[in-house]
């Protein structure tokens, strides 16, 4: 920015008062508005699931932040073993 500072005569008819101008030139330039922090996450709500078998979990039926309820499906493990042995 470039400063600089101008005196204007008085006007007619008034008082004989000097007036002291700060003025400043401004160029237009881009503005960043990204905030860098460091910190930590923490879920308001956090639940330990427990499955009844164990296995490769071959399907998820649900997205991050989607509220539940006991008793809905979240997830299918492989359970082809179980089915052979069902055949068998």
């Amino acid at each position: 920015m470039q400063k600089s500072t101008t005196t204007l005569p008085p006007a007619p008819k008034q008082s004989r008062q000097i007036l002291n101008i700060n003025a400043e030139v401004l160029k237009f330039q881009s503005l960043s508005d990204n905030i860098i922090s460091i910190g930590s996450l923490i879920p308001d709500e956090e639940v330990d699931l427990t499955f009844e078998s164990s296995g490769k979990i071959v399907a998820i039926y649900f997205q991050e932040g989607t509220s539940v309820k006991e008793g809905d499906l979240l997830a299918k493990i492989n359970d082809k073993p179980l089915q052979a042995q069902l055949k068998n």
